[in-house]
């Protein structure tokens, strides 16, 4: 088993046990299960910033972070008791924070903390978890963080906004203990207990504060007379009780009793702040003693029983017996009674009475008033048809209307069954015609009578007063034409006027930033006021558009629906998006002040692609450029190319994996060398790719797999012809003689020494064992025979040597004086022990030298002289002490990229790192090898190094 720490969606730290062969796919699965993500989760997994494929074997040493990112789009439906079932596109890998927050932002007017609900409790856990299925609904419940000051200390509680005030008062009465009424307070303004708590937009964690209730009205039912009554909370229930006796004039010994609700209120010592009764709530009050009634009629033979208190008043038996459109008279012992008595007057001992009762037609005063002058009162029977009051009111016998409370009425109707009562008004017209209309921005018809020679202007204040909005201009149209407000409206078949509001908008002409304020009616599209702008601003209606929220508004959208939104006027140009090699895709109508990739990022989402790049006349357009910038033309045809992807697979380690995207007709060399550093060989299907040419050219399509394996060019230099020769290998791993030798045996002899810098290289070693730089040179020399001239004070020897004899062998075979030395005869110069005699050859395609002790400023010249009989041969290494290029590897500790440089083993730190932090345009380089800050003023020779080295920097 191992241990590894993986970071997943840059929050969330995991320490997870795995087996030792485990995968990535196997790593993936058991994060999901962890996290209880959906199973259909998308995820990303880098390692030191690498994407890794899922069948990637985890190494057993792996010290590196893992980082893993999730995510599962889908759309779900949220519900709420109060809020209307909306459908929300969320992320189940985002924590549920998050998701609730985004949920906030989208879904109430203020944000409150919406709460996610599962099985109907709430979740605890970081994550929704729905690992085995992704949930279609889900509920949930808001609530509001709000502060209570309650005589100077605040409580907090959770409150749900959806409810009423008058139930949030209830739940802090419960929640405080508070043991009388009290007023609830925001911001010094009072709260209405029927208002909605969210309707007054009270920010999250803000403060209320209760108010308590000093005093409370009643609103006292006495004898059927309802009057108010204000007292103190804190007087006891007795205290009020005589109070009222005194204000109704009640004897002593009458007893009063109060009913709330229906409940004897009979604790006389608790005070009226304790029995929890509302302000203006209703409390009836019976005296004295009770009677049963039995009540009888004659005629019908119906009989009711009822119990009255005595201090009653008879009219009260008009509420209990069920007849409706009637009078009532009342008989005690066969006379009538006075139903403004009280029982008590009546004058009987016992407490069971009978009384009789008759039946007669309910009449009522009713007022009929012609529209705008005085009324006429009639008494009227209130079960007899209106038009039986007609004479009274229409001498003239004229065709009428009649209307109660703005409705029309039926003549034939009673003025029970249109609800009319004692003293309603009835206004009536005379010849009136009735019209159809209808408000905008509804087609629904109503109907309306109208009096004669009324003009348009006298219409519109009619009918705008049936108009709900809040508009207060309005226009009259019929049939399509506005009606002049001074023409007289007349009676037509089949005419429908039409009542428009108007109102004023606001837009930004995106040419100068200007806002322009128009008026528009309820019926305008955005047609109309295209047209409109297109002539004021002196613009072709084709290149004109308005936009919302970076869309395309289209024609036929009705105006009235942005009132109040941020419109923009916009100056544009057709595009037609035509994708490469194909036809056209679509064409959009684009704001020529848009940036092309604002542009392209709308047509990505339109197409689901990740992305893409265009041309114009077979130039690659700069996203950054606007649209206005790269064409002056109404329209312009753009040639898409969409972005693709390959995988890029080592040939040798097939399991390691690179994502590549890439463009078609991007060059296969330069886009694949922002993968990786150095030379390559690239196959598709085994075949070898022409790297210089496009992935089109190449046939190279979407979801391609491609091969890489690494190679490495050298340059032959023969010596011996100055010939150069291209040598390129698959491996370092080659031993030098063989790939030598059979890249020259066709033309040259296969007996040959190299050197590499001046200095000889061993030819059974390979090239990554001597170290041979890709891109370098390498000198060979033929061994071929050389003839050799040396001046020895007055007599010459001649020797016939192999050419690649050193200075130091030479001197060796003279077996002069240790003090001579070899100099050069052309220019007097010293030769040192490891310079080659091939490479003193002269232009007669031989070697003079000279034999001599050094002197200082020595003028001695040689003569060539004739060759005399002294010949030799000699076969020597080479050796050099000149510097050597090498490549060490530089990581960047600020954010773990990897570069690679050359330096020269000569070659001062300090002097390597004003080039580097010239050429990277950074600032403030330090260099760490082997943990320890680098010395600016050592060269790389007095560091122990080799090729590949790896150091360090911090900026």
């Amino acid at each position: 088993m191992k241990q590894l720490e993986i970071i997943v969606n840059k929050r969330e730290h995991l320490s997870l046990s795995i087996n030792s062969s485990s995968t990535v796919e196997q790593l993936i699965n058991k994060i999901i299960q962890t996290l209880q993500f959906p199973k259909e989760s998308k995820y990303t997994i880098t390692i030191d910033g690498t994407p890794i494929d899922s069948s990637y074997q985890i190494p057993e040493n792996l010290q590196s972070r893992i980082i893993a990112d999730f995510n599962c789009l889908t759309s779900i439906q949220f519900e709420n008791p109060f809020i209307q079932t909306t459908e929300q596109e969320l992320d189940l890998c985002k924590p549920l924070v998050e998701i609730q927050k985004e949920l906030a932002k989208v879904m109430l007017p203020i944000e409150y903390q919406i709460i996610i609900l599962k099985n109907g409790k709430r979740l605890t856990e970081t994550y929704i978890n729905y690992y085995p299925e992704i949930p279609k609904k889900l509920q949930f419940i808001v609530k509001a963080s709000i502060y209570i000051n309650y005589q100077g200390i605040h409580h907090q509680l959770q409150l749900n906004p959806f409810e009423k005030i008058e139930k949030i008062k209830n739940y802090i009465f419960q929640q405080l203990n508070i043991d009388q009424g009290f007023l609830l307070f925001y911001n010094n303004t009072q709260l209405n207990d029927e208002m909605y708590f969210i309707s007054y937009l009270i920010p999250d964690h803000s403060e209320l504060t209760i108010k308590l209730q000093t005093r409370i009205t009643l609103l006292v039912k006495y004898q059927n007379i309802v009057h108010k009554y204000s007292t103190s909370l804190n007087e006891k229930l007795s205290v009020v009780k005589t109070k009222l006796k005194q204000t109704y004039k009640i004897p002593e010994n009458e007893k009063l009793e109060l009913f709330y609700q229906n409940i004897y209120l009979d604790n006389n010592e608790e005070k009226l702040s304790a029995l929890n009764i509302e302000d203006n709530s209703l409390i009836n009050i019976t005296i004295g003693k009770k009677y049963n009634l039995n009540l009888e009629n004659d005629y019908q033979q119906q009989t009711y029983q009822c119990q009255v208190n005595s201090i009653d008043l008879v009219s009260i038996l008009d509420d209990i017996i069920p007849l409706q459109n009637c009078q009532l008279t009342y008989y005690f012992g066969g006379k009538e009674l006075d139903k403004n008595r009280s029982f008590d007057q009546i004058q009987v001992n016992n407490c069971n009475i009978n009384i009789k009762y008759r039946v007669q037609k309910k009449t009522i005063f009713v007022n009929f008033q012609e529209e705008q002058k005085s009324s006429i009162k009639l008494e009227v029977n209130i079960s007899d048809p209106i038009r039986l009051a007609l004479p009274h009111i229409n001498l003239a016998n004229d065709s009428i209307t009649m209307f109660f409370q703005g409705r029309k009425i039926s003549i034939e109707s009673t003025y029970d069954q249109e609800g009319i009562k004692e003293g309603s008004t009835i206004i009536y017209q005379f010849n009136q015609f009735q019209i159809k209309y209808t408000i905008a921005p509804d087609f629904q018809e109503y109907s309306i009578l109208i009096a004669p020679r009324i003009n348009g202007a006298q219409l519109i204040n009619i009918l705008s007063k049936n108009y709900k909005g809040l508009s207060k201009k309005f226009k009259l149209m019929l049939n399509n034409i506005e009606f002049p407000v001074s023409q007289i409206v007349e009676k037509q078949e089949n005419q429908c006027f039409r009542l428009v509001s108007m109102f004023e908008m606001q837009f930004q002409f995106q040419n100068d930033n200007h806002i322009y304020n128009k008026t528009y009616s309820m019926d305008d599209t955005i047609l109309i006021a295209r047209q409109r702008f297109s002539e004021e601003f002196n613009i072709p209606l084709n290149q004109l558009y308005i936009f919302f929220l970076d869309q395309e508004l289209k024609d036929e959208y009705m105006i009235h629906k942005y009132k109040g939104k941020d419109l923009q006027i916009c100056e544009t140009i057709c595009v037609k998006f035509q994708k490469y090699k194909s036809n056209v895709l679509i064409q959009k109508n684009c704001n020529k002040n848009f940036q092309v990739k604002e542009i392209l990022k709308e047509f990505l989402r339109e197409f689901s692609q990740k992305g893409c790049r265009c041309f114009l006349n077979n130039q690659l357009i700069n996203e950054l450029n606007l649209l206005k910038e790269i064409t002056n033309q109404p329209a312009v045809l753009l040639v898409v190319e969409f972005q693709q992807e390959l995988q890029l697979i080592n040939k040798q380690i097939k399991t390691q994996a690179i994502q590549v995207e890439f463009y078609p007709k991007q060059i296969v060399a330069s886009t694949l060398a922002r993968f990786m550093n150095g030379n390559f060989q690239f196959y598709q299907n085994d075949e070898l790719i022409d790297a210089t040419k496009s992935f089109e050219d190449n046939h190279i399509q979407n979801k391609s797999q491609i091969y890489y394996e690494e190679c490495y060019n050298f340059t032959l230099e023969i010596l011996n012809d100055n010939q150069q020769i291209q040598l390129r290998i698959n491996s370092q791993k080659i031993k030098i003689k063989d790939a030598i030798q059979q890249k020259i045996q066709e033309k040259y002899s296969s007996q040959f020494s190299a050197f590499y810098n001046k200095q000889e290289i061993n030819l059974e070693n390979t090239f990554l064992q001597e170290k041979l730089m890709d891109q370098s040179k390498i000198q060979i020399q033929l061994h071929q025979q050389l003839k050799v001239f040396i001046k020895d004070n007055d007599y010459k020897i001649q020797f016939t040597v192999s050419s690649n004899i050193t200075v130091g062998e030479l001197i060796k075979q003279l077996k002069g004086s240790k003090q001579k030395k070899l100099f050069n005869a052309e220019n007097q110069k010293q030769l040192q022990d490891h310079e080659v005699l091939f490479t003193l050859i002269n232009s007669n395609k031989v070697v003079d030298l000279i034999y001599k002790e050094p002197i200082e400023n020595s003028n001695s010249l040689y003569i060539p002289s004739e060759p005399i009989q002294n010949n030799r041969k000699i076969t020597l290494d080479i050796n050099t002490q000149e510097p050597v290029p090498l490549q060490i590897v530089i990581y960047n500790m600020m954010d773990d990229h990897k570069l690679y440089e050359t330096v020269r083993l000569d070659q001062k730190v300090g002097e390597f790192l004003d080039q580097f932090e010239k050429k990277m345009e950074f600032s403030g380089v330090t260099l760490f090898y082997d943990g320890e800050i680098v010395d600016r003023n050592k060269k790389f020779q007095e560091i122990n190094l080799n090729a590949l080295s790896i150091f360090e920097i911090v900026c």
